[in-house]
């Protein structure tokens, strides 16, 4: 494989990806572990004049013309079929010329929010693609992925997703060109996120249809829209003057109405730097989340792909209809690294949540949820644990609906978080303190994610929207 005149240092980087399989990857990373800075550049010696094409690139945007790409695609014939030394080289190679890329963020920037094209062209020859990335403000020293024998694991500003190992999703990549989420304090950080169940009454559209593989049912929205609507709008009036970082909705009681209104009323207020996971919405079998940033800004819209599975007390299963998709949206930003969205059964998939994590290095799970039970998701969220990453999972009181004994967990929300400190707690359940009589209103919570010299503290406290001044 060559290049051509105008390719950057990131397709160079990505044929050199390319022509490390993976068995040889792991093979060179186990090899080269433990090795200095001294003997890594005592073995690439010959290949220096590489890396200073590298450098000088820096002044061209990184692209590459004439005798540079000369040279390189002489080295690259060379290199066809490299032997077990030259495999060594290539894969430190690699290494060394990443170092020297920036994340390179000018180049991609199309307004605030992005969605990302692979940093090299050459994506689709080589199977590789490289993508700008930035480590998530909180320490992952200790993080399993720092003992992963993996190029990842040794990139510093990027991450490389092979084409092989996205399957059978596709991971969609955006980046957010902006700060703002953290509050900074002399110690540390705190992060300020509101949840709500919305409330325990709204019913689902809903209507079943068989088909030859089984029952299937399909959402088709939520009963008395307009009530449901006004609810939530209320809601969200009480929760957006808190000027909350993050503010998560549960999933399928939204309407694409409430979606506009909300839009509308952040549109007045640019200022605050609050993203929203609304709630999501079904029609056509879609099942719809939409996060909003600053000002209403449409940071991403994803579709549900896997279904959730419904057990009825006479032990038949039924499946929710969804038009398939095998879209992962990851969001970049620089300060909760790389940002994933999973809704409800989407991250108890297993398939659905490796990629997201191992390939797609996610850092922070937002999950809303429409469900009757806790345990699947409890057990997922520890799995982040390991990565030393941070989720948040939101619940509706409303799934009591679909659940077989009429009544759904008083936790409404999960946050698992990267390090128990002293305390060793990681997982922190919000319950409702409603004794199961809902507020009129709707209720929600605040809950304040506090990081002082890499100690996570956890704190939450249930609000009624109604005592908080919220407006209809």
């Amino acid at each position: 494989m060559k290049l051509n005149q105008g390719d950057t240092a990131y397709d160079f980087l990505a044929v050199l990806c390319s022509m490390l399989p993976k068995e040889q990857e792991r093979k060179c990373a186990i090899k080269w572990k433990t090795a200095g800075y001294n003997k890594v550049e005592k073995a690439i010696k010959e290949y220096q004049k590489y890396v200073d094409i590298i450098l000088k690139s820096s002044l061209e945007q990184y692209a590459l013309y004439d005798q540079a790409v000369c040279q390189i695609n002489q080295f690259l014939e060379q290199a066809e079929e490299p032997d077990e030394q030259m495999m060594n080289e290539i894969y430190l190679l690699a290494v060394r010329i990443e170092k020297q890329l920036s994340a390179c963020t000018e180049l991609i920037c199309e307004g605030m929010v992005t969605r990302l094209k692979p940093l090299n062209r050459n994506y689709r020859e080589t199977g590789i693609s490289i993508y700008p990335y930035f480590a998530p403000e909180w320490d992952t020293g200790k993080s399993e992925r720092n003992r992963e024998y993996l190029l990842n694991t040794e990139f510093a500003n990027h991450i490389m997703i092979r084409a092989e190992d996205e399957s059978p999703f596709e991971i969609a990549m955006h980046y957010w060109n902006d700060t703002g989420l953290l509050r900074r304090a002399e110690q540390g950080w705190s992060l300020k996120i509101a949840i709500t169940p919305v409330h325990d009454s709204l019913t689902l559209k809903t209507r079943e249809e068989e088909l030859e593989e089984g029952t299937v049912l399909c959402v088709e929205g939520v009963e008395d829209e307009e009530k449901v609507e006004e609810r939530i709008q209320r809601i969200f009036a009480t929760l957006f003057t808190g000027e909350y970082s993050i503010i998560i909705f549960p999933e399928a009681v939204g309407t694409a109405k409430v979606e506009e209104k909300i839009k509308e009323t952040m549109r007045f207020h640019p200022e605050y730097c609050t993203f929203v996971l609304l709630p999501t919405y079904c029609e056509n079998g879609d099942n719809i989340l939409t996060v909003l940033g600053p000002g209403g800004l449409e940071v991403l819209r994803t579709k549900k792909g896997t279904p959730f599975i419904l057990q009825e007390d006479t032990g038949i299963l039924k499946r929710e209809k969804l038009n398939y998709t095998n879209v992962l949206n990851i969001l970049v930003t620089r300060e909760l690294g790389n940002v994933a969205f999973p809704v409800c059964a989407e991250l108890v998939d297993p398939a659905c949540y490796d990629v997201l994590c191992r390939v797609g290095r996610a850092d922070t799970i937002l999950c809303p949820s429409y469900s009757p039970g806790i345990g699947a998701f409890e057990k997922t969220l520890m799995k982040g644990i390991a990565a030393m990453m941070m989720g948040v999972w939101v619940n509706t009181c409303s799934a009591r609906y679909v659940s077989r004994s009429g009544n759904v967990s008083d936790v409404v929300g999960m946050v698992q978080i990267p390090d128990g400190g002293p305390e060793g707690e990681t997982l922190h359940r919000i319950r409702r303190e409603c004794s199961g009589k809902c507020r009129e209103s709707g209720c929600f919570f605040e809950i304040v994610i506090t990081c002082e010299e890499k100690t996570f503290r956890v704190q939450s406290k249930m609000y009624d929207v109604y005592r908080m001044g919220g407006v209809s």
